[in-house]
């Protein structure tokens, strides 16, 4: 928001009587308040519908207090505001009232201010075709700084097009009567039911509620189709499914009476009871034998809503019949009272304390009440029995009313069992009587050992402390039975001897020890067994403690001192050591001694041929070796090669040949290889082989791979044709030179019949390219329409093209559409044209009707001073369709002077071209050419006197001529002239006078005044006009 500084004086207050300045803020708030539309409404052809919007109003500094809105309708078609239609939105329906001052309309709001905007609706309806717009202007106090223009708003105009003729679209305001009956007795009418009007054209509802006469009478309704309603009856009656549905209604111009029939309800009303037995002393309700009920809605009733007759006697046996009565309805229910013959035993019994007991044990038998077996789950036990502690307990059994007691005595329990702990050593005996004591029963009676359950067992070969249970009854004891070790020990040890050696039994005694863990001498043990070291060989001594043994191995071994050598052959330049040729060496007593213990004479020359002993000694033995030296033949070839980047390469790639020393040929795996070559990188390399001493070099040249494929990506529609040669763009072997695409291989393949994204890969040797090949929707298309057209009508083919577009969806224009088929507008018949684009076709019918426009008129003999109407000579017209026409259908040309003699010749015409109809006035007023099919009459004033000629036309006797009588030629008949659509003319663009018949189209148009618009939703809502 600018802001502009004023300059001025202050007056008040004066400071000293000195000068002041002051600064005043001035903002532009000359913005719009009100805007407004106009549209038509459709279906309708004289009403058009306004919508008034406030702006810029706010609860802040843009309020607009007791604001009145004046309401116009505007332009030359007596457009009226319908008071009933108008709706106001953001403001309470009793802030305002609408108010008709000359003509137009007034919203008052009094006492009331605007915060924030509004919006007006109404609806207008017009009397004549032709240009109609509206406008709004607010006026208030609080807002007179406004320029009226600023608070005035017109709508843009709008063209209504429409006839006399019209049969429909027009709306007419009338009365009707609705009433509501009884379809069982139709004199009987129903009061207090809802309907509903639904209007189909325009789609405006009504609710109404009949009266205490079963009627409601309806004001200023419109004419047309309804859909009518029944959304409440009253209690009693039920809503047909047709009203429910909707029932289609229609309102005329007159005589409107609307009977709708309801259906009086269906008693649903329902009772039902049951029979039943029960026993002597049962209770007996009286809902026990209800089984349900309904009103006469059919909803389900309590017990408490039923109204019952009769009782039923328990105590005496018997039949009695009890009635339940649910208002029209009733059902008796049976019930029988029979004898009962319930009964139950039980015994008496004696436990001792710690026994199980569960009362069946007490239980003998019991009856129902028809004397059948009971079984003891289906009776009821009242009392328990304490088994831990003695006494008498009494348990009561119950099977209905019938009893039964028995008495439960517990006696103290003196059963009993005693056992005793010992200890055991390791190795000893056991026997469970070994801990045993006493035991007793539950009477005090001793019990022998063999009546006693024991549990538990004792490992006497395993220290340890093992429980034993005896139980005797329901008592037990447990005795602890102590295993300790066995301290008994005997420790003796191998040995080695050799053949003379001394020996004795202490040699190979260790130690012993007796049970307590006490130290024994050998002389305590006994021994048996010797040893005899004259003889070698294994002796064993065995040591015994008591139940501990030790046994002692004495081996006598036999001198195995040894030493052993190797013969051999070496080739000439081959190393050589003394202990090449060495085996092995043993001392007496058999263990291998080094080869630094051996005494060596001898040497061996290995550059030269021949055989060298060399004697190898250990101790007193001796062995010798003999080294022969022979020739040396070993031998290695290899041969160079070149490969490309990317080639395997082996060093069997590059190797030859090979010997041994003795001249015999290796294989590649006995040769050392040193070097490799990098095939994945250009270069020279030399690789090595060695065979013993003879070692040979290969070269092996890498040269650059040249080998290359290159392929392309593309995209298709669903439909074309693809060749894998489509996408390749080309390749070279390892040397460069080119490939063809029949030596690349081609992996993949492509669906045109679907979209999607397809890979294919072209694999050149090892390289290898993808292309991606898309597959898109193929959005050719063409779109043409049907059409209906009458002979001799222009045709072209563009006529009946809506649209194409190419494969990418691109629009493609009617002259790139190839068209097959055509019309021939002279012969009436259904035409088939089809429309290509490409793959896409489309096929219009185009149907050519007979034009049975015509029209036929009459010649006529009048007298001076008769009455003539253009309807005199009038016989009949239909239109293209064959329908009928009337008079005020045409346009008629000419007139006729009745006061003067003279032949006179009227047209009467039909336009043929289908923009003649909304363009009523335009053809009225011969304001444009068009073509029509007309038909002229000639008639013929003569006077009294006047004979007429031969061929003219005798007039017919006009009564409304006083009398007077015509002029008559007998044997002559009315001479008729018809005009079809063969003999269509273009009409003069400026008109002929207006005869009768145009006046009677005017006429028509004055009687649309009188039609008035149906007020919209608001049948209810209560205005004051004024």
């Amino acid at each position: 928001m600018s802001t502009i500084y004023v300059p001025g004086y202050a007056k008040e207050p004066l400071s000293n009587n000195q000068q002041g300045t002051a600064t005043v803020s001035v903002s532009n708030t000359a913005t719009d308040i009100i805007g407004i539309t106009q549209n038509t409404v459709n279906n309708t052809k004289n009403m058009t519908q306004v919508k008034v919007t406030t702006k810029n109003i706010d609860d802040g500094s843009k309020k607009v207090a007791n604001p009145t809105i004046l309401l116009k309708s505007l332009g030359n078609t007596n457009g009226e505001i319908d008071l009933g239609s108008i709706t106001v939105s953001n403001v309470p329906d009793d802030s305002y009232e609408v108010k008709e001052v000359d003509g137009n309309v007034q919203l008052v709001f009094s006492n009331y201010v605007l915060t924030k905007n509004i919006e007006i609706s109404y609806n207008v309806l017009s009397q004549n075709a032709g240009q109609i717009s509206a406008s709004a202007t607010i006026v208030s106090d609080t807002i007179d700084t406004l320029s009226e223009a600023k608070r005035t708003a017109i709508s843009t105009v709008t063209n209504l097009q429409f006839s006399a003729g019209d049969s429909s679209g027009i709306i007419y305001k009338t009365n009707a009567t609705l009433d509501v009956y009884n379809t069982e007795e139709p004199t009987e009418k129903i009061a207090g039911v809802t309907l509903t009007l639904w209007n189909q054209l325009t789609g405006d509802i009504v609710s109404v509620v009949t009266d205490e006469n079963g009627e409601y009478q309806l004001t200023d309704i419109y004419t047309g189709n309804y859909t009518l309603y029944v959304s409440y009856v009253p209690e009693g009656y039920v809503i047909p499914q047709e009203l429910q549905l909707g029932k289609e209604v229609q309102v005329n111009r007159t005589g409107n009476h609307l009977s709708v029939g309801i259906t009086p309800e269906e008693d649903l009303s329902t009772i039902d009871a049951k029979d039943s037995t029960i026993y002597v002393g049962d209770e007996w309700h009286a809902e026990d034998n209800f089984v349900s009920a309904t009103d006469k809605h059919g909803n389900a009733l309590t017990f408490s809503e039923i109204t019952v007759n009769g009782e039923v006697d328990t105590t005496n046996v018997g039949t009695y019949e009890v009635k339940y009565i649910n208002g029209s309805v009733s059902q008796t229910a049976t019930i029988t009272v029979v004898a009962n013959q319930e009964t139950v035993a039980a015994k008496d019994s004696t436990l001792y304390v710690g026994d199980a007991w569960t009362a069946a044990d007490n239980f003998l038998s019991a009856t129902d009440k028809d004397g059948n077996a009971v079984t003891i789950a289906e009776v009821t036990i009242n009392g328990e029995v304490d088994t831990d502690t003695p006494g008498e307990y009494q348990v009561i059994y119950r099977n209905g009313k019938a009893e039964a007691t028995a008495t439960i005595t517990v006696l103290a329990d003196q059963t009993s069992v005693k056992a005793k702990d010992s200890t055991l050593y390791v190795g000893d005996d056991w026997q469970a009587a070994d801990n045993f004591v006493s035991a007793t029963d539950k009477t005090g009676a001793n019990v022998p050992f063999s009546n006693v359950t024991v549990s538990g067992t004792v490992d006497t070969s395993k220290e340890g402390q093992y429980p034993v249970v005896y139980q005797n009854g329901n008592q037990k004891a447990t005795a602890t039975i102590t295993v300790v070790a066995n301290q008994e020990t005997v420790v003796a040890k191998d040995s080695t001897l050799y053949v003379g050696d001394a020996w004795e039994l202490a040699d190979n005694f260790v130690s012993a020890t007796d049970k307590k863990g006490q130290p024994l001498s050998l002389a305590e043990l006994t021994t048996s067994g010797d040893v005899d070291t004259k003889v070698p060989g294994e002796y064993q001594v065995t040591y015994r403690n008591g139940k501990a043994e030790a046994t002692a191995t004495i081996t006598v071994l036999a001198d195995q001192t040894s030493i052993k050598a190797k013969d051999s052959t070496l080739y000439v330049g081959d190393d050589w050591q003394a202990i090449d040729n060495f085996v092995s060496a043993t001392d007496k007593t058999g263990a291998n001694i080094p080869f630094s213990n051996v005494t060596v004479s001898g040497t061996v020359d290995t550059s030269k041929e021949g055989q060298y002993p060399v004697v190898y000694q250990n101790g007193k033995v001796k062995a010798t070796a003999t080294i022969t030296v022979v020739a040396n033949q070993e031998t290695v070839a290899a041969k160079d090669s070149t490969l490309y980047v990317g080639d395997s390469w082996e060093a069997a790639d590059n190797f030859l040949s090979a010997t041994d020393k003795d001249g015999k040929a290796l294989p590649l795996t006995e040769v050392t290889v040193d070097g490799t070559v990098d095939t994945s990188k250009a270069g020279r390399y030399e690789v090595v082989y060695r065979n013993g001493k003879a070692e040979t070099k290969a070269t092996i040249t890498v040269l650059a791979d040249q080998t290359s494929v290159k392929a392309k990506d593309s995209t298709l529609y669903v439909g074309d044709d693809w060749e894998a040669a489509d996408n390749f763009v080309s390749a070279t072997d390892k040397t460069g030179a080119t490939v063809e695409l029949s030596g690349v291989i081609v992996t993949g393949t492509v669906d045109t019949n679907q979209e999607g994204t397809y890979d294919v890969t072209y694999t050149n040797g090892k390289v290898s390219a993808t292309a991606t090949i898309t597959v898109v929707a193929h959005e050719e298309t063409v779109v043409a329409k049907d059409s209906t057209i009458y002979e001799g009508e222009k045709w072209q083919a563009v006529d009946n093209f809506v649209s194409a577009t190419d494969k990418s969806g691109q629009a493609v224009d009617y002259d790139q559409v190839l068209i097959s088929g055509t019309v021939n507008t002279d012969v009436p018949g259904k035409y088939q044209v089809i429309y290509r684009n490409g793959k896409a076709e489309a096929t219009a019918t185009i149907t050519v009707l007979a034009d049975q426009t015509s029209v036929t008129v009459k010649d006529s003999v009048i007298y001076v001073g008769d009455n003539w109407t253009a309807a005199d000579n009038f016989v009949s017209a239909t239109d293209r369709d064959g329908k009928s026409l009337a008079l005020e259908q045409l346009l008629v040309g000419g007139s006729v002077d009745t006061k003067k003699t003279g032949t006179y010749q009227v047209t009467y015409s039909i336009v043929t071209d289908e923009a003649a109809t909304p363009n009523f006035f335009a053809r009225l007023f011969g304001t444009r050419s068009q073509e029509a099919v007309t038909a002229t009459a000639t008639i013929k004033v003569v006077e009294k006197a006047e004979e007429p000629e031969e061929n003219d036309q005798q007039p017919e006797k006009d009564d409304s001529d006083k009398g007077q009588q015509k002029p008559t030629d007998e044997g002559q008949t009315d001479k008729q002239t018809k005009a079809t659509a063969k003999d269509k003319r273009v009409l003069p663009k400026t008109g002929t006078a207006i005869t009768q018949g145009n006046s009677i189209a005017g006429v028509s148009l004055v009687a649309l005044a009188g039609i008035v618009f149906f007020r919209k939703k608001h049948t209810n809502k209560s205005r004051k006009t004024k």
